[in-house]
């Protein structure tokens, strides 16, 4: 099944997208992609639906204008006919 995600930076400056941690591998998938102020990307997910129906989590990693490290996680679900993903604040690693 193909879910259809759409990405938008709501910061004060650009973000630098590196990696997309879905559990398909140890490391995520490599994603880099810059994403301005305001601006939005869609990407897509391909997933086995029993596994949606019971919740899928999945993380994207960004380095913003500052050069500060974050991590963004969510959680994806299926709800009857319709996907919900509930995301958590951003969480700082580091600065380079």
């Amino acid at each position: 099944m193909q879910v259809n995600v759409n990405i938008k930076n709501i910061g004060n400056g650009f973000a630098n997208t590196l990696v997309v941690h879905t559990g398909a591998n140890s490391g995520g998938l490599a994603f880099n992609n810059v994403i301005a102020v305001g601006e939005s990307i869609d990407l897509f997910f391909m997933v086995d639906e029993d596994e949606l129906k019971e919740g899928l989590h999945f993380g994207i990693q960004c380095i913003d204008s500052m050069r500060n490290e974050y991590i963004q996680e969510y959680d994806m679900k299926k709800e009857y006919s319709s996907i919900k993903i509930e995301c958590g604040y951003p969480g700082f690693l580091e600065q380079f």
